[in-house]
């Protein structure tokens, strides 16, 4: 009888090893600093280090700057130039000379006719053109008067994108609180179920010494006592998956916070609460309304329409002024002066071959195409909205239920036990006894956690989610 107690001997010395391993593990985690963080804490730190937080962010402010440029157009544009004109291969320039003309009667002179020709010699002039050099300076401002509202629909799209850039840093955040709750809940989960799996090991330590003590005094069998230790045996790698299963969730925190994925998280929670539904239960066209997508929607189809209108304006004639303050200077010429000059400029469209009619087809067609894709999301989301409220309510009910089935555990538990040391029960009994609390009391804690996640999911998708708790 004793050599077919030999493999049970092996299984043994290995699972005192690996309970040793555990135990030297826990010690050497425990020689680590431990920072223990709230659930506020991990969205807030989250949030200032996520690389996708300041990505929109940065966008924010393209569109900001984009704005800015835009609401410039209104006002004139003022432009500063100088120049060094040079014609190497230029030759002189010589009047000849000649007699002036002059006005044979007073009628000639009134009309301004000079027929005759006088006795003043003009000897000519040699106007020094060679290698000529032109010097140029000026101020120009520059005004459109009416562009067929281009100016104007170019500010309300720059205004629609701050808009929409808005919207998106909010979307962004909204997806990483959600997503650092659900690695916060899960680390939660996991350290609970750890301590349950501690729980039970010690409840079977606990038997298994216990049938120890009576098989030596001879009052149970062997077979009695190895029922435990097998139970234990697999209580104890199910205790080492449920370590190592806290690790990669504590790492998996780390990663959504943006810290070293080898610190020592723990995560504690300051108040539960009373799971609970929103009062008013669910109102879909209010949760629609109020998310971040369906206002990005809105603005990418007024931005459509808002383009569309633009290529309707390339139809409209421009008018434009402009007012000029140069110094011009020629070398041997022309000694340099200030002069102004103001002109305006109208531009009629006449003819372009069908250029901008088709340019008005792809903006409406553009615009057709933002409405289809807006009323599809719509649909999609309404759909999520729906089925993420079941699952929030699913998630409530099912924390009321594993609480009941916890508490009916831990009575049957009691009640076995008491039955088990009266010789009552049998250890089998004892064990699925304890098996049934194991279960329980893990299925509570996967509640609440499926809970609060399922809580934040549906809190971002009525566009409620917000960094405070």
């Amino acid at each position: 009888m004793r050599v077919s107690l030999h493999p049970f001997k092996i299984n043994s010395v290995i699972m005192k090893k690996i309970a040793v391993t555990i135990a030297l593990a826990a010690i050497v985690a425990a020689g680590y600093s431990q920072q223990v963080v709230t659930l506020q804490q991990c969205r807030e730190q989250a949030l200032q280090n996520n690389r996708n937080v300041k990505q929109s962010e940065l966008d924010k402010r393209i569109a900001v700057a984009h704005q800015k440029e835009a609401r410039a157009s209104y006002l004139p544009q003022i432009d500063g130039s100088g120049s060094i004109m040079n014609l190497p291969d230029m030759k002189n320039i010589s009047v000849p000379g000649f007699f002036l003309p002059t006005a044979n009667s007073a009628t000639e002179a009134a009309n301004h006719q000079y027929s005759g020709e006088s006795n003043v010699y003009f000897p000519g002039i040699d106007l020094g053109t060679k290698n000529l050099t032109i010097y140029q300076t000026q101020i120009v401002a520059k005004q459109a008067l009416f562009a067929g509202g281009q100016v104007r629909n170019a500010n309300k799209m720059a205004n629609e994108a701050v808009a929409i850039a808005d919207q998106a840093t909010a979307l962004t955040a909204s997806e990483v609180v959600m997503n650092t709750d659900q690695a916060f809940w899960q680390l939660v989960s996991i350290q609970e179920q750890v301590k349950v799996a501690e729980r039970y090991v010690t409840m079977l330590d606990s038997l298994e010494s216990q049938l120890v003590t009576a098989y030596q005094l001879g009052l149970i069998p062997k077979s009695e006592q190895l029922k435990v230790a097998v139970q234990r045996n697999e209580a104890s790698i199910n205790l080492l998956k449920a370590r190592n299963g806290l690790q990669l969730a504590r790492m998996n925190l780390c990663r959504q916070i943006g810290v070293d994925l080898s610190t020592n998280l723990a995560v504690t929670v300051d108040n539960l609460g009373e799971p609970q539904l929103p009062a008013a239960g669910l109102d879909v066209d209010k949760a629609l309304d109020a998310r971040s997508e369906t206002k990005i929607l809105e603005g990418q189809v007024a931005i459509a329409d808002y383009q569309r209108k633009n290529a309707m304006a390339e139809f409209m004639p421009t008018l434009g002024v402009q007012v000029s303050y140069g110094y011009n200077y020629v070398p041997n010429l022309y000694n340099g002066g200030w002069n102004t000059i103001a002109s305006a400029q109208l531009s009629v469209p006449i003819v372009h071959w069908g250029e901008k009619r088709q340019k008005l087809k792809a903006a409406r067609y553009k615009l057709e195409q933002s409405k289809l894709k807006q009323d599809d999301a719509r649909e999609f989301m309404r759909l999520e909205i729906q089925q993420r409220w079941l699952q929030f309510d699913e998630a409530y009910q099912t924390i009321g239920l594993a609480a009941k089935s916890k508490a009916e555990a831990e009575e049957s538990l009691s009640e076995v036990q008491a039955s088990f040391n009266a010789g009552l029960n049998t250890t089998t009994d004892l064990l699925n006894a304890q098996a049934s609390w194991q279960k329980a009391h893990a299925s509570y804690v996967e509640a609440v956690s499926s809970y609060q996640i399922a809580k934040s999911v549906y809190l971002k998708g009525i566009g409620e989610l917000t960094v405070s708790e």
